[in-house]
Formats: structure tokens, C-alpha cells, sequence
């Protein structure tokens, strides 16, 4: 409490009415140009630390203790007081009566009529006056100013105690919203890009998909492509073909050229199964007038 006090008493003391320097509730620090600072450094070295430290509850203790700054008052703590209090010797057990009159005075506006002296005598003006006079009523007047600072002072402490509390609280409650909301929308976005990238999963799922149906319709459309084309037969395919059925010699070259020249038979050929081709071989060549030699089989 004295440190925040303090803290408050220097820097209203430096910054209050100085021209350039405005007070931001928000940053909560004096705020000026940078020319400003610096020419307000080298005059007073010790405004430097203000630029950076914050003072908390300023405005609160503007309130406080601004008139008794301006004044000169409220520069004594409140143990000040009590010492104060302490030295005049006041018995707080003294009864009503011994307070004089002139006390009720202090806060009550000019207008105000003035009591007899003595409420309790019937008499009036004609009766003895009680001995309220100068000593008990400067007693009073004295016990009456301390008194009331002391009181002043806890009552201050009690609410800036009460105002801090109350901003605490505020500003928890402010922060505490605040990461509620923050953790919200991460929330909500973690949400949608989850929901994003299911989509896209999807969307790759699909992709996969189709790019598995078109590989099968394309090696359908190769496959049918492969039967459906004519296969070429190389002259030695041929050469082969005539040696696996066991041609050799004349035989098997008057055969070949017989092939070679003529392409259909050679599809034909070779579309008969293997253990038929030699019958199918000499029965092309003899409709086609091809007169065959000694046939030498291997």
C-alpha cells in the first residue's frame, strides 16, 4: 500500500499540469513525443524509469489523494497520523458530554443556529452554565481535526483496498473472457480445417478412384487393341516356324520363299496350332501350283 502510494505521489508530482505529458489509462503510463522525454530526462534524471513502469490504480489514487497533493495534505501515512494521534493524548473513552459543541460545527454549512452552551438546564439563560468553556471546547477542536484524518486515512485504505480488489476481479474477469474467447475460435478453426481436410480426403479418395477405373478401361483397350491388330511375323518367324516342323535343306527354303512371298498365307500359317501346320504347309502349296521337291524331313 505505501509503495503504490508512493509510486503515485512521484509521478503525480513530476507529470501533473506539465505541459506534453498525457496520462493513457490504457498502458497506463505517462505517454509524450520522444523530443519531449528526452529534453524532460536531462532536466529531472529520475522521470526516466516513468517511461517504461507502469502505475497501477493512477486514476484511483488521482481521486484519493490528488487534492491533498495539490495542497500539501495526505503527505503523512496513516501510522503518521496514529503517532499524531498518539502524542496529543486522547482518551477515546470520554463522554459526549465533555465534547463541546463547536465540534458539531465543523461540517455543517454557515447557516447553521447556535445551541446553548447547556441542554441539560431547563432554567435557560438564567441557569449556571456548565463548564464547557475554552479548555474543553479547544480539547474538543483539538481531538476533533487528528481524529478525523485517522479516520479519513483508513477509510481511504479501506476502499483502495476495496477499488484494487474490484479491479483485480475486473481485469480477471476480463482476461479470463478473453482467453475463453481466444480458445473458442481456435476451437471452431481446429474444427473447420479438420473439416476441410476430411473434404479433401474425400476428394483424393474420388481422385484415386477414377484414376483406378480409367487404367482398367485403358488395358481393356489395350488388350482389345492387341487382338484385334494383326500381329507382323518377321521372315525369321518364319525361319523358325519351318525348323521347329523339321524342314531342312531344299525343302525348307522352297517353303520359305513360298511364305515370305505370300503374307496371307503366312497369317494363316501360323494361325494353325503347331502340330498341324506342316499338313496345312503342303496342301497351300499344292493349291497354289507349287511344284515340291524331295521333301527332307530332319
Amino acid at each position: 500500500m505505501k509503495t503504490l502510494k508512493d509510486h503515485f505521489a512521484e509521478a503525480y508530482d513530476l507529470f501533473h499540469h506539465l505541459s506534453g505529458f498525457a496520462w493513457n489509462p490504457v498502458t497506463r503510463k505517462f505517454e509524450a513525443e520522444e523530443e519531449v522525454w528526452q529534453d524532460f530526462i536531462k532536466e529531472k534524471p529520475q522521470a526516466e524509469k516513468w517511461k517504461k513502469m507502469q502505475i497501477k490504480h493512477y486514476d484511483t489514487l488521482k481521486e484519493l489523494f490528488g487534492a491533498d497533493r495539490a495542497t500539501g495534505k495526505g503527505a503523512a501515512t496513516s501510522r503518521e497520523r496514529i503517532q499524531e494521534i498518539a502524542r496529543d493524548h486522547i482518551d477515546l473513552n470520554d463522554s459526549f458530554e465533555n465534547v463541546g459543541f463547536s465540534d458539531i460545527d465543523v461540517n455543517m454549512g454557515h447557516d447553521t443556529p447556535t445551541f446553548p452552551a447547556n441542554l441539560d438546564s431547563p432554567s435557560g439563560p438564567h441557569s449556571q452554565p456548565n463548564q464547557l468553556g475554552g479548555t474543553s471546547a479547544s480539547r474538543g477542536t483539538k481531538r476533533k481535526s487528528p481524529m478525523n484524518d485517522f479516520l479519513e486515512a483508513q477509510y481511504e485504505k479501506l476502499a483502495l483496498g476495496i477499488t484494487t480488489m474490484a479491479d483485480a476481479v475486473k481485469e480477471g474477469t476480463y482476461l479470463s473472457s478473453k482467453l475463453h474467447d481466444v480458445a473458442q475460435r481456435q476451437v471452431e478453426s481446429a474444427e473447420r480445417q479438420a473439416s476441410v481436410a476430411e473434404r479433401q480426403v474425400s476428394v483424393a479418395e474420388k481422385q484415386v478412384s477414377l484414376i483406378e477405373r480409367q487404367v482398367a478401361i485403358a488395358e481393356k483397350g489395350l488388350a482389345i487393341m492387341q487382338q484385334s491388330r494383326p500381329r507382323l511375323y518377321s521372315e525369321s518367324d518364319v525361319w523358325d516356324m519351318l525348323s521347329e516342323l523339321g524342314l531342312i535343306g531344299s525343302a525348307r527354303m522352297q517353303c520359305y520363299q513360298f511364305l515370305c512371298e505370300n503374307e496371307q498365307k503366312k497369317r494363316q500359317i501360323f494361325g494353325i496350332p503347331p502340330e498341324m501346320r506342316l499338313d496345312a504347309l503342303f496342301h497351300f502349296m499344292t493349291a497354289a501350283g507349287v511344284r515340291l521337291g524331295d521333301m527332307v524331313l530332319s
